[in-house]
């Protein structure tokens, strides 16, 4: 009998070792897949999109072989559920069905790469991985964003300067000059407030002064204004880190000085902020929109088809590339109230965990994880004024940092720590 026994636990043993070793490999697999997309997010969508497909079909193949199909054991899969109800029933009032399938699996792929970044990076040796990449990224990033301003062109030679009124302002490899703005204040404050030996905080200090001074050259004003807003409210409500904040407001607003003294049009141009701006007129529209189906939204993705089919607006035409610079308008005309509640609370738990979080953990990932929070908060912020969340590049940067944090928190609080 305890031969037969024997067998059975070296039976059992050995079928553990065979599909745990392919569910390994899945799982680093999906990780390094994730690595892959922070490569690309600042260069090219194809290869954030390709880098996205390997991860998902890794991280759910990896799931599947060790049969952890409990979604719901994961950090705030209950709101991001309601989310995706909302979305789906949000279809029902689209009078663009094809333009609202494509934005249903658009949120399908964020929300699944969101469940795939919070079940592999998962350990404290993942996530300084993580930020090392980002260091790298970010450097690559201001080293094309030198390149464009001094040849006209970003290393792929697909986006040159931006003229705006006369004043040359630099992208990268993204949409706009806001776009990358917004990444950069997103990093700069990751990398601030990252811990992990002299030398990798003094190389992350070069970046970061590296990312302002690339910040300044897109000659984005609301990104500028809202990164040292950030800085200011931190210094004020956490008297842990004020000295380390004051330090990063100096810093930037000496690098502001210089570039000012270097570039006199500079200060002229970031005064006039505000002037001719056409948000006012996206908000007053977006809002006019609502009106139509204040509950479940007109249909997710369809914000500048009705706006162009408005007819209080058609002189825009109904081909115009617009948004409504604002991502709580943008959503409650696409999905409704439903929809952005939800979405709302998803952002509200998040906070609430990262800071229980923060409560528990000791440094130097108290202050890491710290930064990753104002980054979000920056990034949002930004959101409220700009189409961070409508950028592909930047809505991809906002789930794995999200996603991140949460995979890290998992270490020391239960998916769901209300219950």
């Amino acid at each position: 009998m305890s031969r037969f026994i024997g067998i059975k636990k070296m039976l059992r043993n050995a079928e553990q070792n065979f599909t745990s070793t392919p569910a390994l490999f899945f799982d680093r697999l999906a990780y390094a897949a994730i690595l892959s997309v922070l490569l690309f997010i600042p260069f090219t969508i194809s290869g954030i999109e390709a880098s996205s497909i390997v991860a998902l079909i890794a991280g759910f193949t990896s799931m599947a072989i060790r049969r952890r199909w409990k979604l719901s054991e994961l950090p705030l899969f209950p709101p991001l559920s309601f989310y995706l109800v909302a979305v789906v029933l949000s279809m029902g009032n689209t009078t663009f069905p094809e333009i609202s399938l494509k934005g249903l699996f658009r949120v399908l792929k964020y929300l699944s790469l969101y469940l795939v970044v919070v079940q592999v990076v998962r350990t404290e040796n993942r996530f300084r991985w993580l930020i090392w990449m980002l260091a790298l990224v970010s450097f690559l990033s201001c080293l094309n964003a030198l390149h464009q301003s001094l040849i006209g062109w970003d290393v792929r030679r697909r986006f040159a300067i931006l003229s705006v009124e006369g004043v040359p302002r630099i992208l990268g490899s993204f949409q706009h000059p806001n776009n990358f703005a917004a990444f950069l204040g997103t990093v700069i404050l990751v990398l601030f407030f990252a811990k992990d030996g002299r030398f990798l905080r003094f190389c992350y200090f070069l970046i970061c002064l590296f990312c302002i001074w690339a910040l300044m050259k897109t000659h984005s004003r609301g990104p500028a204004i809202l990164l040292g807003l950030v800085l200011c409210f931190s210094g004020l409500v956490c008297q842990r880190y004020r000295r380390y904040v004051l330090l990063i407001l100096f810093f930037s607003i000496g690098t502001y000085i210089l570039f000012a003294w270097r570039y006199p049009d500079f200060l002229h141009y970031f005064l006039l902020v505000g002037r001719r701006d056409a948000r006012p007129y996206y908000w007053w529209v977006s809002l006019d929109l609502i009106k139509n189906h204040p509950i479940f939204g007109s249909g997710v993705n369809t914000f500048m088809n009705i706006f162009g089919a408005n007819p209080k607006i058609n002189h825009y035409g109904t081909t115009r590339f617009v948004y409504a610079h604002n991502f709580i308008l943008q959503m409650w005309t696409e999905i409704g109230l439903f929809g952005l509640i939800s979405f709302l609370v998803f952002l509200a738990q998040f906070f609430r965990r990262s800071f229980q979080y923060i409560s528990i953990v000791s440094e130097p990932f108290k202050q890491i994880a710290y930064g990753f929070i104002l980054a979000i908060i920056f990034f949002l912020t930004h959101a409220l004024v700009d189409n961070n969340l409508q950028s592909l590049q930047l809505t991809t940067l906002f789930w794995v940092l999200v996603g991140s944090l949460m995979g890290l928190s998992r270490s020391i609080l239960p998916a769901h720590p209300s219950t």
